[in-house]
């Protein structure tokens, strides 16, 4: 298991525990420490520091324009706490 992440690389974060590993990267359970989403529980995914070709960058932006997508439109029919 991956050791967790210090503070210094995102200091607005607290990484909680490892979610998932896959070939691009960890998924972290992490809460906000600072602003208006302070205390909220998100998930966080590191990137793997592997090299990513083409075809692995437009997966990786492919599926964060999916999750926008489905944001916005959960969001828009008044579902409360997607972000």
């Amino acid at each position: 298991m991956e050791t967790l992440p210090s503070f210094q690389d995102i200091p607005d974060l607290e990484y909680l525990n490892e979610l998932s590993r896959g070939p691009f990267g960890v998924v972290w359970l992490a809460r906000v420490l600072r602003g208006d989403e302070a205390g909220r529980l998100i998930t966080a995914r590191r990137l793997s520091t592997a090299q990513l070709d083409a075809a692995d960058v437009e997966r990786i932006v492919a599926a964060a324009r999916g999750y926008a997508s489905l944001t916005h439109r959960l969001q828009s029919q008044g579902v409360r706490g997607v972000s």
